[in-house]
């Protein structure tokens, strides 16, 4: 028998083969991509839709359980004289607030769904008594609640972990949930964040008639932390150089137009 051998001809083309697969491959990707996309916009305009429905008295009513056993810490005794102070302004909503102690070291503060405003007992520790910059620390987070920040961040976190549960019922989603979800918020974040930083200096500055020292703040945690600037590029913040700079901007702003 003699051995003919014979051309495998295209459907043995093994680059035709790999080329397909990678069309497959970049079209689940777009689905995916785009799926993710629909998702959030979705999330995005039900969360604004249901915060303008649910007002400050309904908000507070319904969260009023949160607190703890450190409310009334002696710690916050200057915070709490100094929040009755910056309630009064017009601008500040009238969320029933109250003020909570937290057993952390890393100084922080947090505005809380339903009016409550944690602060860390390493931020107490930092600030010690200087009234103004803890003023512009309360300022801060009056701004969140003005902006109804907290509210927008609670519902995003509720409803993409509640698509979470139901694309990934057995929990195998939460790496992916949490990388979506952080991704989509932090640009935003930062947006919050500046905007309760100007809130804040208003407040500030309208109270005690200047705020020179609202920056101390920041200028405290910056030497504590020394973090290099570019690295806030991967946080929910913005970093304490560029926050100074826009606080600066925004105090010759208002001075420039208490005096027209």
């Amino acid at each position: 028998m003699k051995f003919v051998q014979r051309t495998l001809g295209e459907a043995a083309d093994v680059s035709a083969g790999q080329d397909s697969a990678s069309r497959d491959y970049i079209r689940i990707a777009a689905c995916v991509i785009l799926g993710i996309a629909v998702v959030n916009v979705l999330i995005w305009a039900t969360v604004e839709v249901g915060v303008r429905f649910i007002s400050v008295q309904r908000e507070a009513a319904l969260f009023s359980f949160i607190g703890g056993e450190n409310d009334g810490a002696s710690e916050l005794t200057l915070y709490r004289e100094t929040l009755e102070k910056l309630r009064e302004h017009p601008d500040v909503p009238p969320y029933p607030y109250r003020l909570l102690l937290l057993e952390e070291e890393e100084p922080n503060a947090f505005a809380i769904i339903g009016g409550a405003i944690g602060v860390t007992k390493g931020l107490v520790e930092a600030l010690e008594d200087d009234e103004i910059a803890i003023a512009f620390l309360i300022g801060h987070e009056l701004g969140h609640f003005a902006n109804r920040d907290h509210l927008r961040g609670a519902g995003r976190a509720l409803l993409l972990a509640g698509c979470q549960s139901i694309v990934f019922p057995r929990g195998g989603g939460d790496l992916m949930g949490g990388l979506t979800y952080n991704a989509i918020v932090t640009a935003y974040s930062r947006k919050q964040e500046e905007q309760a930083d100007r809130f804040g200096l208003r407040l500030v500055y309208d109270y005690y008639g200047e705020a020179d020292g609202a920056t101390r703040l920041l200028e405290r945690l910056r030497e504590k932390h020394k973090i290099p600037e570019w690295a806030y590029m991967f946080t929910t913040h913005p970093g304490p150089d560029r926050r100074i700079q826009l606080l600066q901007q925004e105090l010759e702003r208002i001075k420039a137009e208490e005096e027209n």
